[in-house]
């Protein structure tokens, strides 16, 4: 007597895994939400932003290099914030220590700078959390020296990251514009300089 198979039953479904709730916090769209935010937090914190000024005790040539550099500074520091948002994957942070050519396990390996950190964007949160409470700190800590140092370590760390992940081309266009504005900024000082001296020239006749 010849015994019948029986028939297998089909295997069930696998029930779809639900996502983990960080992946929302993990997602590019929520980065560029917090780094907008994060813009926000900076500028009312650092301003007034004069890092010349706190250096050199407020002497009067340093309000020129401030109107030189501390807008370009600042500025370019909340670009970073928003440009470090939108990177999405990691990348080395690199001092800018020169073309350097080695040998490493037996190949010719051409670096650009030393290694000192890699940027982890999935670790993007830890990173907004603390920029956040520093910059908390900053605004209502009612110290400005604490200000000042919290507020020069951020644009700072913001300056290293994102120098590294913001493309060359916007680096070129970034330079091209603040040439014309460092020009316009001089020309409107060549005029101020002038006619304080006209005015010191009639105070002398009276």
């Amino acid at each position: 007597m010849v015994k019948q198979a029986e028939p297998q039953s089909a295997p069930m479904p696998s029930m779809p895994t639900m996502a983990p709730s960080n992946n929302f916090l993990k997602s590019k769209g929520f980065r560029q939400f917090s780094a907008f935010l994060l813009i926000i937090l900076l500028y009312t914190a650092a301003t007034p932003f004069s890092p010349i000024a706190w250096l050199t005790s407020e002497l009067e040539g340093s309000f020129l290099l401030d109107r030189l550099l501390a807008g370009a500074l600042l500025f370019s520091a909340l670009y970073f914030q928003w440009q470090i948002a939108c990177q999405s994957y990691p990348i080395a942070i690199c001092l800018p220590t020169g073309s350097r050519t080695r040998i490493q396990n037996g190949n010719i390996v051409q670096s650009t700078g030393d290694v000192v950190w890699i940027y982890d964007p999935s670790k993007y949160g830890q990173y907004a959390l603390i920029e956040v409470g520093a910059l908390l700190v900053a605004e209502w800590a009612g110290s400005e020296n604490l200000r000042r140092g919290i507020v020069s370590l951020v644009i700072a760390a913001l300056w290293g990251v994102g120098w590294s992940v913001t493309p060359e081309s916007v680096k070129r266009e970034g330079w091209a514009l603040m040439k014309k504005f460092w020009f316009w900024i001089a020309l409107d000082e060549l005029f101020r300089v002038g006619r304080g001296a006209g005015g010191a020239r009639r105070r002398r006749a009276w």
